[in-house]
């Protein structure tokens, strides 16, 4: 359940900013040049297409986060490897100078 309210948040964040924040001023301005109303199914429209669009953007962001956190399991894996062998190294000179005692 708390996936799906992630999905809605982020649809709803890129919604209200691309309807509520840029199509409402450009149809504001619109309306001002044109003294004229737009009509309802007009705005209807945009904002349909709109979530569309938000939809497609909170999608394309959960794509992005989950690129980036298999990016970030394969760095962890290569600095695991690397600490590893690191370590096995280091295990082996303390072995050597050990044995190599006076």
């Amino acid at each position: 359940m708390g996936q799906i309210w992630l999905f809605l948040s982020a649809l709803a964040a890129h919604w209200l900013f691309t309807f509520g924040g840029i199509a409402l001023v450009i149809f504001g301005l619109i309306e001002k040049y044109r003294h004229k109303e737009t009509e309802k199914r007009v705005y209807w429209g945009v904002a349909v297409a709109l979530l569309v669009v938000a939809s497609y953007q909170a999608w394309l962001d959960e794509h992005n986060n989950t690129a980036n956190v298999i990016d970030q399991r394969k760095q962890a894996e290569i600095d695991k490897n690397r600490l590893q062998a690191e370590s096995d190294d280091k295990q082996r000179q303390i072995d050597y100078l050990k044995a190599h005692q006076t």
